[in-house]
């Protein structure tokens, strides 16, 4: 991050512009060759595997969100219920991410049962979710 830069930003029309190009950054980013591998190259069958390792957290990811909100409420614990309600459509099921996530396995003819892949998904994954828990 720039940061002299950041701070030499001292007018709401500069703000507006750095945030306007940074959206633009984030919705058509350089691609890493891991990226490019991913986009270019990577085979349907590799796809496929590699849809089914994150369903183990993709299919699930806001369950473990909505378990840590509880007590009193501050600044952070805010924006999480915001990314909660994000995560679940907004209240809306056919909006929520795991549907969204569930809808591309079954056209990839995929399970959409995290537990079917649990033969295949590294150790690291698991952890990762582990971690999320604490």
């Amino acid at each position: 991050m720039d940061v002299p830069t950041l701070k030499a930003i001292d007018s709401p029309e500069q703000v507006k512009q750095a945030l306007r190009d940074r959206a633009v950054a984030d919705l058509d980013p350089t691609l890493n060759a891991d990226s490019r591998y991913m986009r270019e190259e990577m085979p349907l069958e590799g796809y496929r595997h590699l849809l089914a390792i994150a369903s183990f957290d993709g299919l699930v990811e806001a369950s473990r969100l909505s378990r840590i909100l509880g007590g009193a409420a501050n600044e952070i614990q805010c924006t999480l219920v915001r990314v909660l309600l994000e995560e679940y459509g907004n209240g809306r099921l056919a909006r929520k991410h795991s549907t969204f996530f569930a809808q591309m396995m079954e056209e990839l003819n995929l399970h959409t049962e995290p537990e079917a892949y649990f033969d295949i998904v590294p150790w690291q994954v698991l952890a990762g979710i582990n971690h999320n828990f604490c």
